[in-house]
């Protein structure tokens, strides 16, 4: 029986890389970089060169770095559906969890921190005519021989020995192969399981599993920081590049004022990432240096890998040199806070959370539950005052918000319970059915605010921010106008004018102010949410502040990281309706009250993203512009008197 082509990859993007730490501390392993390039883009060419133009990537390990890379979800026009492993599923998990996303067709799965150009033709063919549920691309040599191949019959007899045949194995597996879609149902539902075991089932009870010997090309593991040098090496020095298209210049050349510095100097197999800098009479070999890093004068370096903004010194061999956080700062905080938290054993981990000026740790310490640590300081400190006292205020009412286990004001740093990593964002693209539940759960948090959160503040009161009046919904809307519309498109001052007088906002603006407000959270977006068993609990509320619960809920049902399936946001809405009502929060029957806050909520989005990806250097917020200013051409026309505003918006050049 012949099969069809898949035209769908599965890239497994989940793996912890422990092997290729500290490199991949900070970033998951297919987002290691080769010479300037991610090493998954180099398996999207490969796939793209033959035909699969749709890919699937599991997320688990730093899973927000990828929305860095890709912000629009895909990558030369090809679209990549990201779905998080709260929990890491290993391979064979990690198919069945995204079984609903391949369909009823071939999948070619794809180890994602492999760097191979082998012709994927031989695998393509071989499936097609051969039967099998499944079909592995196999080499005779350059790695470990884990395979049992019968040359004759083209099938697997046997991986790594389990089966007990006693054949000799003959080939490497490379990681990449091709499931027919009665795998998914032969892979337990929420296990943790590798692939094997359901391919030694397949080879026991079906003889289904089959192999091709595919030794052209080139194949690398980069599992180890050794065979990351090596990679580099056979690029730079001996001038290797991949079989198939590129699309842009690659390597990414070294940094040619790396060695300005008199004497300094790098021999043909390094690779010198933008701004690095040799200090007088450095010298390096067969050794990569990331963006940023130094190299002080005199260094004589073999076999290193330097990090991004670390500083390498001394002489040295097969070294890894990382960075110091902000010149020591982590270490001051973590001796800080062994004495605070008397202990004598503490690990401090950076965390990337989102576009705030604040530092977020993960604090381990033996014996203890791990702990967040927020470190706010400088004039804005003060939010720590504030953030602490909320969440002790919703603990009080019975929302669920993490317990401050330390705050203390001079260090400006809290110490907080650990909800985990995964976030209401990590599941934007999985199916209705299973965000539902999660989405659901965070309305209910939100309405208890609404519905508990004024009175419960008379009781124990402390200073919010200024409430959603006219004036701070003006302040939205010019935010907007100065850092997205004018910094970020370049509209005239003179067209922003017009926008002004004549697009109904001003009117807008004065309604709802004029309408009776509860309290709220006034970040309620998809990364504020951590999901914990199942409930949603909240993060970042400090902006705690009078205005319309309407607010809060479009702030989630219109968040620019994520989209909706058709029908989703009305099927959410209705769910929030019924919930306010359980809860016994106030809130407007007119549905322009709620497209009304979903104008002000994206207006004041598109000045953040502006502002972020401009002013503050941060361009991956730009990435969030299309998706934002498509949901607010659609709220605008829900809003009676916003005609100029939906003028305007249709004008704009994108």
């Amino acid at each position: 029986m012949m099969h069809r082509t898949p035209t769908t990859a599965f890239i497994l993007g989940a793996g912890l890389g422990t092997r290729l730490r500290p490199l991949t501390s900070d970033r998951p392993k297919p987002l290691v970089t080769v010479c300037g390039k991610p090493l998954i883009t180099f398996a999207f060419d490969h796939l793209l060169a033959d035909g699969l133009s749709r890919w699937i990537v599991n997320t688990h390990h730093r899973a927000d770095e990828y929305a860095k890379v890709f912000p629009d979800n895909c990558y030369r026009g090809c679209p990549i559906d990201f779905r998080y492993e709260p929990e890491l599923l290993e391979t064979g998990g990690g198919i069945k969890n995204i079984g609903d996303l391949a369909g009823n067709a071939p999948l070619l799965v794809y180890n994602g921190d492999v760097l191979t150009d082998l012709p994927l033709g031989p695998l393509l063919d071989a499936h097609r005519d051969n039967g099998a549920l499944v079909t592995m691309a196999l080499r005779s040599g350059g790695g470990p021989l884990r395979v049992s191949l019968d040359a004759d019959s083209g099938r697997v007899r046997d991986i790594r020995g389990k089966l007990g045949t006693g054949l000799p194995d003959t080939h490497l597996f490379t990681g990449i192969y091709i499931l027919q879609p009665g795998v998914f149902g032969l892979i337990p539902p929420n296990v943790k399981i590798s692939i094997v075991p359901v391919l030694l089932d397949i080879i026991r009870d079906q003889d289904a599993v089959a192999g091709v010997e595919i030794d052209d090309g080139a194949w690398r593991d980069l599992g180890t920081v050794a065979e990351y040098l090596d990679i580099h090496r056979e690029v730079m020095a001996q001038g290797w590049r991949p079989s198939f298209p590129v699309p842009e210049p690659w390597p990414v050349l070294s940094d040619p004022e790396a060695l300005g510095a008199p004497g300094s100097g790098a021999d043909a197999a390094c690779w010198l990432g933008e701004g690095v800098r040799l200090g007088a009479d450095a010298r390096l070999a067969d050794s990569v240096a990331l963006a940023g890093s130094q190299i002080r004068a005199g260094s004589r370096l073999e076999r290193c890998l330097i990090l991004e903004n670390a500083i390498a010194e001394g002489v040295a061999s097969g070294s890894v040199f990382a960075p110091v956080p902000n010149g020591g700062e982590r270490e001051r905080i973590g001796a800080f806070l062994k004495q605070a938290m008397a202990t004598d054993s503490l690990e401090l981990d950076p965390l990337d959370k989102g576009g705030s000026d604040r530092k977020f740790y993960r604090m381990r310490t033996p014996g203890r539950p791990a702990r967040i640590v927020l470190h706010y300081v400088g004039e804005k400190s003060s939010e720590n005052d504030r953030y602490v006292a909320v969440a002790r205020l919703f603990r009080r009412i019975g929302v669920n918000a993490p317990e401050i286990a330390m705050y203390h004001a001079g260090e400006g740093l809290i110490a907080m319970e650990d909800l985990g990593q995964a976030d209401l964002w990590a599941f934007r693209n999985h199916p209705w059915d299973v965000r539902r539940p999660l989405v659901e759960a965070a309305l209910r948090q939100v309405s208890r605010i609404h519905a508990r959160a004024r009175q419960a503040l008379q009781a124990h009161p402390f200073d919010l921010h200024v409430p959603f009046d006219a004036a701070l919904y003006r302040w939205e809307r010019e935010y907007c106008f100065e850092q997205c519309f004018g910094r970020h498109f370049g509209v005239k001052p003179e067209c922003l004018e017009t926008l002004r007088s004549a697009g109904g906002l001003e009117l807008l603006g004065a309604r709802l102010a004029a309408l009776p407000r509860a309290l709220v959270h006034r970040d309620f977006q998809s990364q504020n949410i951590m999901i914990r068993d199942g409930q949603a609990w909240l993060i970042d509320f400090q902006g705690l502040r009078a205005g319309l619960p309407e607010y809060d809920v479009a702030s989630l049902l219109y968040d620019p990281y994520v989209t909706w399936p058709r029908g989703a946001r009305e099927d959410a809405i209705d769910l929030w309706r019924r919930i306010a009502r359980e809860e016994g929060a106030v809130i407007s029957s007119d549905p322009a009250v709620f497209f009304g806050c979903a104008v002000q909520r994206l207006l004041q989005a598109l000045g953040a993203y502006g502002y972020l990806g401009i002013v503050k250097n941060k361009p991956r917020f730009l990435g969030f512009i299309p998706t934002a200013l498509a949901s607010l051409r659609e709220v605008a026309g829900q809003c009676p008197g916003l005609d100029g505003l939906s003028t305007f918006l249709d004008d704009l050049p994108v």
